[in-house]
């Protein structure tokens, strides 16, 4: 029972004891209690729609949840891995160089990965030298795959300086053929195609500066400085 039904009540037992001074307008009150009442049923319900809009769940003293309408907030997507990474002795290719089958053409849909490739060496003067280095599966024989992966190779260093920018005096390309396998053996086509691959090896880097350098002193900064005092070192 709200305030407002109870004041009602009161009103109208008083009407009721004290005469006819309070009946005279006692008609006027049972509307008053009709709304009341109705007020009293619907302002839960107007409070739970009001809490609903908000969001979350609210518990009364019954223990019932109101359910909040719409779908649930979804986590934001995790940002995709970078495709090409500089790390201590190399340079990482998260998605393979794409050749023409058999041949050592690139593929046009691998042309934006060695542009990134490029990026990275030009972002990295420290890096003074890079193997790019050819491997191939055990698929074929000994010799068509050695120089195989060295034509690849050497299309890649290529395709670096002559479309990407790279200076030429940076890079070195070997073919490796089935010397350095990343799986052994692959007698199935996905191991195959783990072996298969073009690697960017640092053969010569400078280390990173980790200190600030001191800022230059002027040479005329002493002279301007006027004399020393007697007794002082400079």
């Amino acid at each position: 029972m709200n305030d407002l039904t109870l004041l009602v009540r009161v009103l109208l037992f008083r009407g009721a004891t004290e005469g006819s001074s309070m009946l005279e307008f006692s008609h006027l009150l049972h509307p008053i209690a009709a709304c009341a009442r109705w007020f009293e049923r619907l302002a839960p319900i107007a409070l739970g729609a009001f809490l609903s809009a908000c969001g979350g769940g609210v518990r009364f003293a019954d223990h019932s949840a109101i359910s909040v309408l719409g779908p649930p907030l979804e986590k934001p997507p995790e940002p995709e891995p970078a495709r090409v990474e500089l790390r201590d002795d190399r340079i990482v290719i998260n998605e393979k160089i794409q050749f023409a089958y058999n041949d050592d053409r690139i593929l046009p849909q691998s042309f934006s990965l060695l542009d990134e490739v490029a990026a990275v060496i030009k972002q990295n003067p420290q890096v003074m030298k890079i193997e790019i280095g050819g491997h191939a599966s055990t698929e074929g024989g000994d010799d068509h795959n050695l120089q195989l992966s060295d034509r690849r190779a050497h299309a890649v260093m290529k395709h670096l300086v002559e479309k990407a920018g790279v200076d030429a005096g940076r890079l070195t390309s070997k073919g490796y053929g089935e010397q350095k396998p990343l799986v052994h053996p692959d007698d199935s086509e996905e191991q195959r195609e783990v072996n298969r691959r073009v690697e960017f090896l640092i053969l010569e880097q400078q280390p990173r500066s980790t200190e600030a350098s001191e800022p230059a002193i002027p040479e005329d900064a002493n002279a301007s400085a006027g004399p020393s005092p007697e007794g002082s070192v400079q």
